[in-house]
Order: C-alpha cells, then structure tokens, then sequence
C-alpha cells in the first residue's frame, strides 16, 4: 500500500492524470481484498471521476465496474446493479471484454434482484467470451454457477462450477485470492 501511495503522489506532483487514477484503482482493488470497503469505495470514487474528467473511458468503465463488484461483495444490490449496468456499458462501447466479466456481476445481481430471464439473457450473451482470459473466465463461471442456482438449474449450474474449478487448478489459484473466494462462495450457495 505504501508503494501505492508513494506513486500516486509522485504522479500528482508530475501531474500525470492517467497514471493518478491507476494507482486510484489499483488501492481500490487492494483495500477491497483486504475487505476495507469503506477505503475502497473512496478509491474506486476517486479513480472514476478522475477517468471521466480527463476522458479515458477504458478506466472509467473498468473502475465503475470494481466499484459495481464491491457493491455486490457489499449485497447493495440496487447501488450494483446501477453500477454494473453503466460500466458494461462503458466497456462494451469501446469494445473491451471487460463489460462480460461485468455482465456476469450484473446477471448474479439480477437474479438476485428476481429478474431470471434477464440474468439468464446476460449469462448467454457473454458465455464463452472470457476464455483467452482464463482468470476473468472462471470469476465468471462462478457467477454463471449462482445464477443458475437461482433459476433452479442446478446441473448447469455444477457444471460451470466444475470448469471453474479446472481453471482455478490450472492456474494455481489460491483459496484467499479472488477468483478462489468466488469459488467458495459459489459452492455455498
């Protein structure tokens, strides 16, 4: 974290924007895993607004959706939704496959939210898409797993789980990283 610090100030004195908001984000995502939402939510916030005042939509539209999971992680289920649905917004109108890994949050949310069908409907538009993404592939497999939960397919729902699982395996995915906390809590579920 301090590292982190370190740069984001040295950034601000240099006055390099694009590199501020990274190191934004980039504490957003360490206060997250280490489950500091408050501290997260203020970085994410921050990391937003400086992405949308200097125009660099990639950061804007990923940032939006970090602060989308941590809602979700946060079971703020409408304040997720909102989010998730601007950030894949965002990323998919500058083409960038993040909006799936983010459509998968927004299924989980729906589904949550009792829209089946329209989380199914975002489960099936961006199945598949992450697979040259093997991490955000099984993060969204997970999702997939809930979702299908939900809707009372639980075949497909073990199934997803179960290649979730192989990808975790051949990635040597930890238990305390993210994609492993998804995992346990999608066998949980």
């Amino acid at each position: 974290i301090s590292h982190l610090k370190e740069a984001l100030e040295i950034n601000r004195q240099i006055g390099n924007k694009r590199s501020e908001g990274l190191n934004l984000g980039n504490l957003g995502n360490v206060y997250k895993e280490l489950g500091q939402y408050e501290k997260a939510s203020e970085y994410f916030k921050a990391a937003i607004e400086l992405a949308t005042q200097i125009g660099v939509k990639r950061n804007e539209g990923i940032f939006l959706g970090n602060l989308g999971d941590l809602f979700l992680q946060q079971e703020k289920w409408e304040e997720a939704k909102q989010i998730l649905e601007l950030s894949s917004d965002i990323c998919e109108t500058i083409n960038h496959p993040a909006h799936h890994a983010f459509r998968g949050s927004l299924a989980f949310v729906k589904a949550i939210l009792g829209d089946i069908e329209q989380a199914r409907s975002l489960i099936e538009y961006s199945d598949n898409k992450l697979v040259s993404v093997p991490t955000e592939h099984g993060k969204f497999l997970c999702k997939k797993a809930k979702v299908l939960h939900i809707a009372n397919q639980t075949n497909k729902a073990t199934q997803a789980l179960e290649q979730a699982k192989n990808i975790a395996k051949e990635l040597n995915a930890k238990p305390d990283s993210e994609f492993g906390k998804l995992i346990t809590e999608a066998e949980q579920f």
